[in-house]
């Protein structure tokens, strides 16, 4: 039986309300886990990968400031920019939006994928010292510090679910990049201790948060004693088949790359590839989270459209916003995404060249509706946004005093745009120009015409002597 419905509406007898749609069968970007021992190579086989010519441009993400970074620029063919970051974890994830934000460029004007490398050890390394010090900073543990500099203070599990909160908050922000990531980890292998009763063979205890390999979509460890392997990875696209059974690791040559194992082995195609664009299953969240999340200066324009939607039965609900003041959470939010949209170069330069090239009327309403299009698009800050608004008006003042035919036209004009005319740039060059325009069409209209210019009855004349 053939369906009449359409392919993503599903069929005619689903229950209203149940929205249903067919999978795009596009791959998400590979958010890879490279993942093994110290000294095995990891970070050389990044290096090596930021110089491969399926790559735009590789960024480097420095949040060790130990000179890492910086060292392996050295590998031979590496190619990459390190991303610096203040120290802060606002500011790490600020960097991420921009990130983002350069990822979508590079894609779109280049043609192939970004590259971003993060070391993750570090990153948990991080976050489990902020969970350290905030349980010593509780009043009881700062009395037992006090007593004994060296008393044994316990992290409870609510530091170490925020610090897991923060990490996973930036996996997600990872995840939303449309390029390839690189995770660093690391981790060691232990031999157990037969005789204290612990099960015989060896085990691997990664310096990572332990959910992250869960998180990636490749994952790849390196050990001294053992090939390389893919310990697991998702469809690419490529359809590939590792392994003899599922769940079996993918041994690799002695000579791979990170190259040839994602865009050759696994199949990785840009053009197959995409962003996730589901809605995750979360618990409803407090105003006061929501409200939090939006004042922090890390988060960006696309996650306060996405707050926005979160928000929706509460947008109404007053809040205290960042200076002190009652504001409607829903306009604080929508307040705070025109303020923290990032201009997008090419777009800038296409409006203002726009607005250079308007010579009429229509020329500056058609420009206007290309502003109002780049700002609905994200594409303007709101910097830019008040600055293109004034030029675009300067342009429209000077196009009206031009084209104005009588000096009675051009007297209107005037009283429309007297406000304009008075202030301090508009005494600068409006007034000049207004001026000169006026003292023009009234010497245009008191000079009387010469004779015969138009005068029909003297051709008529002409027409009767003929």
């Amino acid at each position: 039986m053939t369906s009449t419905t359409s392919p993503d509406a599903g069929p005619a007898w689903l229950p209203e309300g149940l929205r249903t749609r067919r999978p795009t069968a596009l791959a998400t970007w590979p958010l890879v886990l490279l993942d093994g021992e110290p000294k095995t190579g990891k970070k050389v086989t990044c290096a090596a990968f930021t110089g491969s010519k399926k790559i735009s441009y590789a960024f480097w993400v420095d949040v060790t400031g130990d000179g890492t970074a910086d060292q392996y620029g050295l590998v031979e063919g590496a190619d990459y920019n390190v991303v610096e970051v203040d120290g802060t974890w606002h500011d790490l994830m600020a960097k991420v939006e921009l990130l983002r934000q350069a990822a979508e460029q590079a894609l779109a004007i280049i043609g192939r994928p970004a590259l971003i490398t993060v070391d993750m050890v570090a990153v948990w390394k991080t976050l489990s010292k902020w969970a350290r010090e905030r349980a010593r900073r509780t009043a009881p543990n700062r009395a037992k510090v006090a007593a004994d500099s060296d008393a044994d203070i316990e992290t409870t599990h609510h530091y170490w679910n925020d610090a897991t909160d923060r990490h996973n908050e930036l996996v997600a922000a990872l995840r939303r990049i449309p390029a390839i990531v690189i995770m660093l980890g690391g981790g060691r292998v232990v031999v157990p201790d037969e005789h204290a009763g612990q099960a015989a063979g060896h085990g691997y205890i990664p310096e990572t948060q332990k959910g992250l390999g869960s998180a990636a979509s490749v994952w790849v460890r390196l050990v001294r004693d053992a090939a390389p392997a893919v310990i697991g990875y998702r469809p690419t696209g490529g359809a590939p088949v590792l392994g003899a059974h599922a769940g079996q690791p993918l041994t690799l040559d002695a000579d791979w790359s990170l190259e040839t194992l994602l865009f050759d082995t696994l199949g990785f195609a840009p053009e197959r590839a995409a962003v996730a664009s589901g809605t995750p299953l979360r618990p409803d969240r407090s105003i006061e989270q929501i409200r939090e999340e939006t004042l922090d200066p890390a988060t960006g324009r696309d996650r306060l459209a996405e707050l926005y939607q979160e928000a929706k039965p509460l947008r109404a609900q007053s809040v205290t916003n960042e200076f002190r003041k009652p504001e409607p959470l829903g306009e604080m939010i929508i307040r705070l995404g025109k303020e923290r949209t990032v201009s997008d170069p090419d777009a800038i330069e296409a409006l203002e060249a726009s607005i250079e090239g308007s010579t009429t009327t229509d020329d500056i309403d058609r420009t206007e509706r290309l502003i109002r299009t780049h700002i609905g698009a994200g594409n303007v800050g709101l910097a830019d946004q008040r600055r293109l608004w004034q030029v675009l008006q300067r342009a429209r003042f000077q196009i009206d005093i031009e084209e104005a035919p009588t000096v009675a036209a051009l007297a209107a004009v005037g009283q429309r745009i007297s406000i304009e005319i008075r202030d301090r740039e508009g005494k600068e060059w409006l007034h000049p120009l207004y001026e000169e325009r006026m003292a023009a069409l009234q010497e245009a209209e008191r000079t009387p015409e010469p004779e015969g210019d138009s005068s029909g009855s003297h051709n008529d004349g002409e027409g009767e002597d003929a």
